[in-house]
């Protein structure tokens, strides 16, 4: 199948037949086992999420608050988390770039802060 533009694509499936390991593949976080992906008509090897994402390829998990959140730290730690590459350096954190990232992603995504 092939997706253009400003479509929408839904993929469904029922349970144990393989939609959340296929979306999981797709993303990197499983290995393909069979099957190709193609962005802009060029073959790519998706090996993990950083390569997926640098792909321009996203991912959504089907429970957020088992999967895609750690709801015990704050909004702040779980932008920062998501965006390690962007506010750390060797392995240490600047607490300049995570402020600034946070903010942005505050702002951005409309984040409501209690």
């Amino acid at each position: 199948a092939v997706l253009y533009a400003g479509e929408i694509v839904g993929f469904a499936g029922l349970m144990g037949a393989g939609r959340t390991e296929m979306m999981q593949a797709i993303f990197g976080n499983l290995p393909i086992v069979s099957g190709k992906i193609f962005i802009e008509g060029k073959e790519v090897s998706i090996k993990n999420p950083r390569q997926a994402i640098a792909a321009g390829i996203g991912f959504i998990t089907e429970d957020r608050k088992t999967e895609g959140l750690l709801l015990e730290k704050s909004i702040a730690e779980n932008i920062e988390l998501a965006n390690l590459g962007k506010v750390s350096k060797n392995s240490v954190l600047s607490q300049k770039k995570g402020a600034e990232l946070v903010k942005r992603g505050i702002e951005e995504f409309r984040i409501k802060c209690f």
